[in-house]
């Protein structure tokens, strides 16, 4: 035990002290937000707050359960001690660098948790969230209807055949486009992201959310938190606790889910969705880069730089905090994890849909894992993080 915690603090020491990019980084909500929803300022503190209890239950040698759900993300272990690569984009700024899966995990969680304030200056902002399905874009030249002009930060953005992806594609909740400042002075430029919450799009699957669970409409639980709509006892009452589906329960309408996606993707991330055709996980051309069926797709080498992978990590994170109420008050202490019985299986079984039952000698057990299916918990490892930006955690 003593030469465990030798080796775990050694690698905390090292994610504390590598050269991340400095703190002080600004994010900015265009009005177009909060026309749409006047809690969307929760929505940034909501990414903050699952990176930090991510990093935090990372953090923690006895919280074994998040241990399990790191494994299953990034297809490795915490103390792996295998080097792989950050985001090109990102070495050409910060540095050529390499980490183990756990310290660019880490580290990235830290810095997002803990580097980022709210402006309401737009131009010294690296984060700009703009919600108006990109309205706002204009016709800019007649020989490439793949380019529109943004007056606002006064940059081209790519469209799709002289219409904006917000409008032509309705199954997109958000893109980012990273760009440089263009001042008089060049040395004063630095690299920022615009961000295009698809509202229309999301609203509309948040409305047919609301309908399916029979849980009244907006504004009856503002804001749009997964501890305040998805694990009301309303939403639950007739689910089985011990089997649920991340993707069936529509958490990815959640508009942390695309926020915290999004922001991976920007400056001083550069966090990348594609992947060679050659990977291992041979996945096709047209694979979705949204889904828990493409995150436990992706090899390590993938995952770490992967912003779908940090997705699920945080809605992991926040269901590990989350008080699994129907189990009743014993259940204080519980939580929401990855099945326990996928630590028994052997490393090259761990990947494959059927597998041995756990309780019948010589049946088959669809993996839940690989499902991407969580369970309720009464004994929770690892310690709860509570939300800090005025509102209860427990409602």
């Amino acid at each position: 035990m003593a030469a465990l915690l030798a080796i775990w603090l050694s690698v905390l020491a090292f994610v504390a002290s590598a050269q991340n990019p400095p703190q002080g980084f600004l994010y900015w909500i265009s009005p177009s937000c909060t026309a749409r929803d006047p809690d969307f300022w929760v929505y940034p503190q909501e990414v903050f707050y699952q990176a930090r209890s991510a990093a935090a239950r990372l953090a923690d040698p006895a919280d074994t359960d998040f241990k399990r759900v790191f494994h299953a993300i990034f297809k490795t272990t915490w103390d792996d001690a295998t080097l792989y690569n950050y985001p090109e984009y990102y070495r050409r700024i910060w540095g050529d660098r390499q980490g183990t899966a756990f310290e660019i995990v880490s580290a990235t969680l830290t810095h997002l948790s803990t580097a980022w304030k709210n402006t309401t200056n737009r131009d010294e902002a690296s984060f700009r969230i703009f919600c108006d399905d990109q309205a706002r874009l204009q016709p800019s030249n007649p020989y490439d209807p793949d380019l529109m002009w943004d007056p606002v930060d006064q940059t081209y953005i790519t469209v799709e055949q002289g219409k904006p992806f917000c409008q032509s594609k309705d199954y997109l909740y958000g893109l980012t486009t990273p760009l440089w400042t263009r001042p008089a002075d060049p040395s004063l430029a630095f690299p920022f992201a615009t961000v295009d919450i698809c509202a229309t799009n999301m609203w509309k699957q948040l409305d047919i959310f609301d309908n399916t669970l029979n849980i009244g409409k907006k504004p009856a639980y503002q804001p749009r938190r997964l501890d305040k709509v998805q694990l009301t006892k309303q939403a639950w009452q007739n689910v089985d606790l011990r089997d649920l589906d991340l993707d069936g329960l529509s958490m990815y309408v959640f508009p942390v889910y695309t926020l915290l996606h999004e922001w991976l993707h920007a400056p001083p991330y550069w966090f990348e969705d594609w992947y060679p055709r050659d990977d291992p996980g041979n996945l096709p051309v047209n694979f979705p880069t949204a889904a828990w069926e493409y995150v436990v797709k992706l090899t390590t080498e993938w995952a770490v730089i992967n912003p779908e992978a940090y997705t699920y990590l945080g809605i992991m994170a926040a269901l590990a905090d989350s008080w699994p109420m129907l189990l009743g008050p014993e259940a204080l202490k519980g939580g929401f994890t990855f099945d326990r019985y996928w630590d028994t299986l052997p490393e090259d079984e761990k990947w494959e849909m059927e597998i041995p039952a756990p309780t019948i000698p010589g049946g088959v057990y669809y993996n839940r894992v690989v499902l991407g299916h969580f369970f309720a918990y009464p004994d929770i490892t690892g310690q709860r993080n509570l939300r800090k930006y005025g509102y209860d955690f427990f409602e």
